[in-house]
């Protein structure tokens, strides 16, 4: 019996070494890709292509304004501006829109776009799963069920249907019709907070309905607090994603781009130029992912921290 256990323990011991190797060299590489970025949006183009330095540290001789005035940074804030036109139909009316498009504006398009949508992304949810785990009415098992059907069943070509309905609507093109569109609970995060509701304590919410709390006041004074680490992890999971996601924003912002769609503009579309050069290119993606490691970096323990309750005993 001794020697079984050995064994499965040396097997756990050999799965976990492999596991651990492989994701401590996944880490490396990202760090090293990050780091790399830095260094080279700190480089002159003279330096990078023509004095072949592509892995080194920047050459003071060549790359001073880079180093100590942030001239690739600078560079890209006043000179990256392009224009977005785009033309579509409301009903039977032709509606035009033009917007030009600069660093800063891209910046606060992300902020509104990332910031406004996690939070709808996190709230939802976890509302509706409180709902549905501690009001046991008819619907709230169709709702479960719903839930699950339709993370089952893949939906395909449902983006012409939902262009036509927001230009229909006039909200296309919108920030308010771009909020709407996230009103949405279905997903892995339902499943996530009706879990932790459904082990909830009823104590919590009892003891305030006996004291002449409202069911509104229970959820935004009780209920929720108890769960923020676990609203404030996904929130900041939301946030990343939608920092990053430059598709939607095309497909439903088209004249408030966001900045990661301003690097891909910058990367596939303007060949030539100024800010055509490799170091200005990769200061571009810096300015769009040092935001978001400086988030993570206040936030991790947000993240990364356990879901505790507090209060009252069973």
């Amino acid at each position: 019996m001794k020697n079984n256990d050995r064994k499965s323990f040396n097997k756990m011991t050999v799965g976990t070494g492999i596991i651990c190797a492989v994701l401590i060299l996944y880490a490396i590489s990202v760090i090293a890709l990050l780091l790399w970025g830095v260094i080279t949006s700190l480089k002159s183009n003279m330096d990078f292509m023509h004095m072949k330095n592509v892995i080194g540290l920047p050459n003071l001789e060549y790359s001073h304004d880079e180093v100590l005035k942030l001239g690739n940074y600078k560079l890209i804030l006043d000179n990256f501006v392009f224009q977005q036109r785009t033309k579509f139909y409301s009903g039977a009316t032709l509606v035009e829109k033009t917007a030009t498009l600069t660093i800063p504006i891209l910046i606060l398009n992300t902020i509104a776009y990332a910031g406004g949508g996690c939070v709808i992304l996190a709230f939802v949810p976890a509302i509706t799963a409180y709902m549905c785990a501690k009001y046991k009415f008819k619907m709230s098992k169709v709702i479960y069920v719903v839930v699950i059907l339709v993370m089952s069943i893949p939906i395909v070509g449902n983006q012409p249907a939902m262009l036509t309905l927001v230009r229909n609507l006039g909200i296309y093109d919108t920030f308010i019709g771009n909020y709407i569109q996230k009103f949405s609970f279905v997903g892995m995060y339902f499943l996530v907070f009706y879990a932790f509701f459904e082990d909830l304590p009823d104590s919590y919410a009892e003891a305030a309905e006996i004291d002449g709390a409202s069911q509104f006041r229970v959820l935004t004074t009780i209920i929720l607090p108890l769960a923020i680490k676990m609203l404030t992890t996904v929130m900041l999971i939301q946030f990343v994603t939608l920092w990053n996601d430059y598709e939607t924003p095309l497909l439903y912002l088209p004249t408030h781009s966001t900045l990661a769609y301003g690097v891909y503009y910058m990367a596939f579309r303007n060949s030539s130029g100024k800010l055509s050069n490799v170091p200005a290119r990769v200061s571009a993606c810096m300015i769009l992912a040092v935001p978001i490691l400086i988030v993570f970096l206040f936030l991790k323990d947000k993240l990364m921290g356990n879901i505790s309750l507090g209060g009252v005993k069973e």
